[in-house]
């Protein structure tokens, strides 16, 4: 990361980093989701900055295009659909998604704001939020998978909720002074 700085990048995005246990695809994929975290990225942060640099958090769930095989969890959705196959990530391996509850929606809006609050501790200085790819908070925004019938599903204002819930809840959990950025 500092090697990158010092050659002349002036904004590092990290890798996706899970927000949630049921988005871990792999023992590969950075977990965001205990404090224990804080302080290598500290480590990371404070090696860019030496450098002259800025880093950026990129937070995720990875929905149904996770892989059910790693830690033998359901890839949650916002509805019960069949994951795709034969995409370049485990993709599900067309299991049938678990729909998520509203309880469950309220819980990865939480991650998502403790993953951003630990970044924030690590002294990062922005937070992505991922809601594109295919991705669980795009799978939300789509009139394809999402089939809901609660007020995170049908309309496009309804489909869009949990997007605009998961960006306050990590806005409120880093401030003003962090930059927060969304892909779409």
């Amino acid at each position: 990361w500092s090697a990158m700085a010092r050659g002349g990048v002036g904004l590092l995005v990290t890798e996706p980093q899970s927000i949630h246990p049921t988005s871990t695809p792999n023992p590969r994929t950075v977990e965001n989701t205990i404090d224990r975290i804080i302080e290598p990225y500290r480590l990371v942060a404070d090696a860019v900055h030496d450098a002259g640099a800025r880093v950026f958090g990129h937070l995720w769930h990875a929905g149904f295009l996770g892989a059910t095989g790693y830690r033998n969890l359901p890839l949650w959705a916002p509805s019960e659909v069949r994951a795709p196959m034969g995409v370049p990530l485990p993709a599900g391996g067309g299991a049938v998604a678990y729909a998520m509850t509203r309880d469950d929606v309220h819980t990865i809006v939480d991650c998502f704001a403790a993953a951003a609050r630990r970044l924030k501790e690590a002294t990062f200085d922005g937070v992505e939020v991922d809601a594109a790819q295919g991705f669980l908070l795009s799978e939300f925004l789509s009139p394809k998978v999402n089939g809901r019938t609660d007020e995170y599903g049908g309309s496009l204002e309804n489909r869009c909720r949990v997007v605009v819930d998961v960006l306050a809840a990590v806005r409120q959990a880093i401030g003003p002074s962090l930059a927060l950025g969304v892909r779409l």
